[in-house]
């Protein structure tokens, strides 16, 4: 079995996927004169411009495609990739929570066993 790590088209689909159904592209994208930008171009000043929205709506977009990535593993082990998992006994909390894991039921939360 193959699998596709990230690449171009992964990228693509993201933002894709985020204009259509969650985000602006003011929340995506650099906004310059010559028009909006995925990244900074290397001949431009950032214009002090950041995007911490777009972090926070990547890392959602990469905890799912990591998950996805994972979950054959976890089931070939007879497990379940979790996203978010809480396990007070952990130290992870709801604030806390592991971005994915293998756990032994498809829970969120957990307790050790």
């Amino acid at each position: 079995m193959t699998m596709e790590l990230w690449n171009k088209n992964t990228e693509i689909e993201f933002f894709e996927q985020a204009l259509q159904s969650f985000a602006t592209p003011e929340q995506l994208f650099y906004k310059f004169a010559a028009g909006y930008f995925a990244y900074i171009p290397n001949k431009m000043a950032s214009e002090s411009q950041t995007l911490q929205s777009r972090n926070s709506l990547i890392g959602q977009f990469t905890e799912k495609w990591c998950r996805n990535l994972l979950e054959p593993i976890a089931k070939n082990l007879g497990l379940f990739a979790v996203n978010g998992m809480v396990c007070e006994e952990l130290g992870l909390s709801k604030m806390t929570s592991a971005d994915v894991a293998f756990c032994t039921t498809n829970e969120v939360q957990q307790t050790m066993i």
